[in-house]
C-alpha cells in the first residue's frame, strides 16, 4: 500500500512481523525489506540483478514495529532521492 506522500507500495509492518520478505523497485532502483530476528533489513542496490547477485549499495536496520516501518520508508526516500541526483554510493 502507499502510504501519502511516499514513492513506495510498502505493505503494513504486520506483514514483515509473519516472517516475509518484500522487494520491489524504481525503474534500475532496487529494495527490499526483510526481517531479521526482531529487527527490520532494509537494502538498496541498482541494477537488473536480483537482491542474491548484486553488490549492496546500502543496508540498514530498523525495529520492527510500525515506528521502525515508517522510519525505513524515510530511509528508502533518503536512498531514491539520492539516487535520482545521479550520485554514487
Amino acid at each position: 500500500m502507499v502510504r501519502e506522500g511516499s514513492s513506495f507500495d510498502i505493505p503494513w509492518y504486520n506483514y514483515f512481523t509473519s516472517k516475509n520478505t518484500f522487494i520491489g523497485s524504481l525503474g534500475d532502483f532496487r529494495y527490499r525489506l526483510a526481517p531479521k530476528e526482531d529487527r527490520l533489513e532494509a537494502s538498496v542496490w541498482h541494477g537488473k540483478l536480483r537482491y542474491d547477485l548484486s553488490k549492496m549499495a546500502a543496508v540498514e536496520e530498523f525495529s520492527l514495529d510500525q515506528e521502525g516501518l515508517d522510519q525505513a520508508l524515510a530511509w528508502l526516500e533518503e536512498q531514491l532521492a539520492h539516487d535520482r541526483q545521479g550520485r554514487s554510493w
